[in-house]
Order: structure tokens, then sequence, then C-alpha cells
């Protein structure tokens, strides 16, 4: 009797094991997702934080350690180190600052893919675009990734932290611009300082969406498209 019992204790994971991989089978391989937001910041200045890429430790969550591999006038070889590992990219400076694409470099890993970050002037704010294309080749990875994260999620992410991070460098211009009704050259009225702005912690996706290059958090700028 009691065999029975540890048969039937083995068999429940077993099964969903096998559900979820027969489900994950059926998803198609490959997969677009789209971001869009809008920051209150000029364009070059957006563009100054995403060409970057080593500061991305600074504002980006989850993100431990950027390894600079190759620089060569708008193209970056590097690897971005994490809690969950670390992955080679190539990143390049498709129009100088319009449009940027990031692109996984290790082709040993169960997914792939790039992503387009393409940045346009919209008054005296910046429309920021950006566009996953993504193949996951395990089904396993791929039924997590489309329907318990979503493949929208770390798109949603970074265009967060980068709101943030255009937030914090405004905050900062701010201060060390003089006030309109006062004397040339009076610091303007305190507005705080980078200290005094903490990002929230936030929980990563797996493995695959935190990379596909880059949890999500609530943005009135932010608007997913699938």
């Amino acid at each position: 009797m009691m065999w029975k019992l540890v048969a039937g204790i083995i068999a429940v994971p077993v099964a969903l094991g096998a559900a979820v991989y027969g489900v994950g089978a059926l998803l198609p391989r490959d997969h677009v997702a789209r971001v869009e937001a809008v920051l209150d910041a000029p364009r070059t200045e957006v563009a100054k934080i995403v060409r970057e890429v080593e500061g991305q430790p600074r504002w980006r969550s989850g993100v431990e350690r950027i390894e600079l591999l190759e620089r060569s006038g708008g193209r970056l070889r590097y690897v971005e180190h994490s809690g969950d590992g670390a992955i080679a990219f190539e990143f390049i400076e498709e129009r100088p600052d319009a449009l940027f694409r990031s692109t996984i470099a290790d082709p040993a890993l169960p997914f792939a893919g790039s992503w387009t970050i393409a940045l346009a002037h919209e008054g005296a704010v910046t429309r920021v675009k950006i566009e996953e294309r993504g193949s996951v080749k395990d089904p396993l990875y791929r039924f997590f990734s489309a329907l318990v994260f979503g493949h929208e999620r770390t798109l949603k992410a970074y265009a967060a932290d980068l709101e943030e991070e255009t937030r914090r460098k405004s905050l900062i211009r701010q201060r060390r611009t003089p006030t309109e009704a006062g004397t040339t050259g009076s610091p303007g009225p305190r507005q705080g300082n980078a200290g005094e702005i903490s990002r929230r912690s936030r929980s990563r996706p797996d493995r695959f969406v935190r990379r596909l290059s880059c949890h999500p958090r609530g943005s009135a700028g932010v608007r997913a498209q699938i």
C-alpha cells in the first residue's frame, strides 16, 4: 500500500512536467514583443544613457557588472553579469542618437534574439520604442517566458529603469541651473540629489526573460504591445 502512495506522489510532478513541456512544444519558437515609453528628456540625453552600456549596473535592476570586451566605433562587445550568470552581447549604434541594437552573442544558450531601441524627438520629450525579436529553443523556457512571465516583461522593466534614470539626471541638472527669476549664478531651488532617489527593488523574471537583453514596474509612460 505504501509503495502505491509513493508512486502516486512521484507521478504527479512527472505528469505536470510532461504537461508543461508538451504545452511549451506547441508554442511558437519565435516571438516579437514591443514596448513604448515617453521620457521627459532630450533625445541626446536618453541616447547617451543607452549608449553607455558600462553604466547599466548603476540604474538597471539586476545587472551587477558589465565586462567590456571590445569597443570599435559604434560597435561594442560585452558580457553582462548578474545573479543568473554571464551572457555575451553585441551592441551597435546603427543611427547616431536614434537607433541601437543589442544581440545575444552566445549560441550555446537555449534562447537567442535581439533588441532594437529607437529614439524619436517629440517636442521637448523623447519617444522610446523597444522591440524584442526572440527565439526560444527549449520548450520549458518557452512555456515560462510566454505564459508565466510574458515576453514583454523585461522590456517594461528596462523602459521603467530608463525613465527613472532620466528623471534622476534631470533633477541633478535642475540643481545646477540658476532660477529664471533669480540673479545670474544663483542656485536654483533644492530639488534633491542622486542619493535621495532610491530605486524600488524589483523581482527579476527567469533567465531568458531577463536577457532578451534587459520585474515589471508600473509606469504611466510605458505601454506594451504584443
